[in-house]
């Protein structure tokens, strides 16, 4: 039972480092992105805009839906 219990409890505590460091991965990217459009806002071409999000569209969907 010792032994069932230790296993669970190194389970647990890799599945919850795990979750940790993919929420401070998406967090980075998230942050990544947001100075980017920033970025992309400061310049005042419209054209450049548009393809800024036609461009990263899937990135950003994957990124707020990593489950689909």
């Amino acid at each position: 039972m010792a032994r069932l219990r230790r296993a669970l409890s190194r389970a647990n505590n890799l599945l919850v480092s795990f979750y940790l460091a993919s929420t401070s991965t998406l967090l980075t990217l998230f942050f990544i992105r947001y100075t980017w459009v920033l970025r992309v806002l400061k310049e005042s071409s419209l054209c450049s805009l548009l393809n800024y999000l036609f461009t990263s569209l899937p990135i950003l969907f994957l990124l707020f839906f990593p489950d689909v």
